[in-house]
């Protein structure tokens, strides 16, 4: 699958670009997939939360354009914000041909054939997307692929305060802070066996000690994360709240690899090595590097940190700044001096960008 927005394998925002500029660039995508996906209202996602505090227009609008499959998609979603609660108003083409639209209470779908006028008309939720409910006929085959496109999107800004320890239900969806790990995790380990055997040993190589990661009852209905470790003659079980923040991102990011990584096409990481040392999680980043390459998947790397920068996107880092009389958000791409043997790092820091 090729994304268009990024548009590149792999990609890097850097210092000078704000934190809310790139939040909300890279809440986009997955207020995309928690509306189209998920099934969440719009209000439910980060889309309305993410507008530019002093910009007085009503409308927020997101474009996507997508290669899967063989086809061209074309996605726009516009959330609306008046008096009343956000609404959206979508619309979804293959080319110039329209398969979906959604507006003021209603839907309209096209079909795979192409048609002028809309095969159907629904009345639905003026809050939610209908392409998240839409069961699958022979009739609506591309509305369901570009779906199975967005679920591949995955952007993932931890939490390791916010990732709890109890799962009280399973969970088809990884929250992007993380946060429902064991709600996720619990779903998962019965469904991939062999992605949680992998996962076991992952951590038996970057955790000091490890032996084993399990759910374990509390109720009838609620179990709890426990770890336990062994150092020498010595077994140490503990609890998920007894670790430290790094070993939980730790566990958590080594389990979206083996759960996840392979259904991943587009991956925005998002300040992921705020946590933990570069060396630490260097393995961890190397992985799923490999992974997405192997498939031909896009990655995004949001990041502060030169040695980030310097390691994940030497030869492909952009970077967002605000224009100071506009108040746009600009994009821009860094040319290291190489022959001087400058670093993309450097040539951020020194402001040597190049095309826009």
């Amino acid at each position: 699958m090729s994304y268009r927005g990024a548009g590149l394998q792999r990609w890097t925002s850097t210092p000078s670009a704000s934190s809310s500029k790139r939040t909300a660039a890279a809440s986009a995508s997955t207020a995309v997939r928690q509306l189209v996906v998920e099934g969440k209202r719009i209000d439910e996602t980060a889309l309305p939360e993410a507008r530019t505090a002093w910009l007085t227009e009503a409308e927020q609008i997101v474009e996507l354009e997508i290669d899967h499959d063989g086809y061209h998609f074309l996605y726009r979603l516009e959330c609306l914000q008046g008096k009343r609660d956000p609404e959206v108003r979508e619309r979804l083409a293959v080319g110039n041909v329209d398969l979906y639209r959604s507006s003021d209470g209603k839907v309209e779908l096209f079909g795979d054939g192409p048609t002028p006028a809309p095969r159907a008309t629904i009345p639905f939720e003026r809050r939610r997307s209908f392409i998240a409910v839409l069961e699958s006929r022979h009739d609506n085959r591309r509305i369901m692929l570009f779906r199975t496109a967005i679920e591949s999107i995955w952007r993932l800004k931890p939490d390791p305060v916010r990732i709890g320890s109890t799962a009280a239900g399973e969970s088809d969806w990884l929250a992007p802070d993380l946060s429902n790990f064991a709600d996720w995790y619990r779903a998962k380990v019965q469904e991939d066996p062999e992605a949680s055997v992998a996962l076991q040993v992952d951590l038996r190589n970057v955790l000091v000690g490890f032996v084993q990661l399990r759910l374990e009852a509390l109720t009838q209905r609620t179990r709890e994360l426990r770890v336990r470790f062994d150092f020498g003659k010595s077994t140490h079980e503990l609890s998920w709240l007894e670790l430290s923040e790094g070993q939980r991102l730790l566990i958590a990011l080594y389990g979206f690899l083996r759960f996840a990584g392979k259904q991943a096409t587009l991956l925005a990481l998002d300040e992921i090595d705020n946590y933990v040392a570069l060396p630490v999680i260097q393995p961890w980043l190397r992985s799923i590097v490999d992974v997405m390459l192997s498939k031909n998947g896009q990655l995004a790397v949001i990041s502060h940190h030169p040695e980030s920068i310097d390691y994940l996107a030497a030869d492909a880092v952009w970077v967002m700044s605000r224009d100071r009389l506009a108040g746009h958000t600009r994009i821009s791409r860094p040319e290291p001096d190489r022959d001087a043997g400058e670093t993309a790092s450097a040539a951020v820091m020194s402001g040597a960008t190049g095309n826009a």
